[in-house]
């Protein structure tokens, strides 16, 4: 008798791999878009603004590999792959964590009082 694997883990396999394309879709167009961009000029002082501006084709590159790892793993996790599972739950964490960073960026940017 064959041992049967749980159809869910399959299923969730396949969702991730869904969420990853959106994930490098969705950068690959925005890192395209900002390209188009005319360059603007700056201020001296740190604002959180500038800087993500400045650094917007870097954080798409950033997340297009980050997706492309969640594709990677989304895709061994539906073939029952052990380090597929660790290394979603790394990512996943690693995602919270530059979302997480961006917000408090933009967050203190917002309320200092240099606006």
């Amino acid at each position: 008798m064959e041992n049967q694997k749980p159809k869910s883990v399959k299923t969730v396999g396949l969702l991730i791999t869904i969420f990853s394309f959106f994930i490098i879709f969705s950068n690959f167009s925005g890192m395209l878009a900002g390209q188009m961009f005319v360059e603007m000029t700056y201020s001296d002082d740190f604002n959180a603004i500038d800087f993500i501006l400045k650094n917007y084709t870097k954080m798409c590159a950033l997340m297009i590999i980050v997706g492309l790892s969640f594709m990677v793993g989304g895709i061994y996790l539906g073939k029952f792959k052990l380090w597929a599972k660790k290394l979603l739950i790394v990512l996943s964490i690693m995602l919270i964590l530059i979302i997480w960073s961006l917000m408090i960026l933009l967050a203190s940017n917002f309320w200092s009082p240099s606006y």
